[in-house]
């Protein structure tokens, strides 16, 4: 939806994600019509029904609260953007595809990232997100012109308004900037080749790697 939305930015939002949904409901009719021999009834396609009827709130939501798919002041470079950088000193690539490039007004680069939360997410946590600064060290190594970093584009999985509460439009969203320095970037490549390393090694050992705080 965002991706179409980007790409036809005065087109109403509710119109995109019909269109989506119309063929993502097509698609799971033939799947099951493959597998079963026939259509699926309406009692097992509400789920998705519900699905859709979230998402259609959820992106009405998303355009009352920002005024269309794009943050002020950037525009659009391309939206799905698939990179697939060499990894230095090995014989591997690394590949990622960007939900949206973009170009803010000081000519920078940025990575939008368009997630789904169940939870608030902390900034700490979006901070050390190896997803995130690893999609930073590949646009570096493109050597495409200053990169500002990733924008963070966060959507809640609620309706505004539930049994329980009614929400605002600021607490369904979390848009965030994320900026890493250049050396810290440069030590993520490191760990990358590190990393490219150890896991093409044909000697390598599998080993269980539990966290500190205990496995449950």
């Amino acid at each position: 939806c965002h991706e179409n939305w980007l790409l036809a930015s005065t087109t109403p939002v509710q119109e995109i994600v019909m269109d989506v949904a119309a063929q993502g409901l097509n698609a799971l009719k033939k799947r099951y019509r493959d597998i079963v021999g026939v259509d699926p009834s309406d009692v097992e396609l509400q789920g998705y029904y519900d699905q859709v009827s979230l998402a259609l709130e959820m992106m009405k939501n998303y355009n009352d609260r920002y005024g269309g798919p794009l943050p002020d002041d950037f525009t659009l470079v391309q939206p799905e953007q698939t990179l697939l950088v060499p990894i230095p000193d090995t014989e591997h690539q690394l590949e990622g595809t960007l939900d949206a490039l973009l170009r803010d007004a000081g000519g920078r680069l940025w990575i939008k990232e368009n997630k789904t939360f169940e939870n608030h997410p902390k900034i700490n946590d979006l901070q050390m997100n190896d997803q995130f600064i690893s999609y930073m060290w590949m646009l570096s190594q493109l050597n495409l012109g200053e990169i500002g970093g990733v924008l963070y584009d966060g959507m809640w999985k609620r309706p505004m308004q539930s049994a329980r509460k009614l929400r605002t439009l600021d607490e369904l969203f979390t848009r965030e900037p994320l900026i890493w320095s250049p050396g810290e970037i440069f030590n993520h490549g490191q760990q990358l080749r590190d990393e490219a390393l150890d896991m093409s090694d044909p000697e390598m050992r599998i080993y269980p790697n539990r966290p500190f705080m205990g496995c449950w």
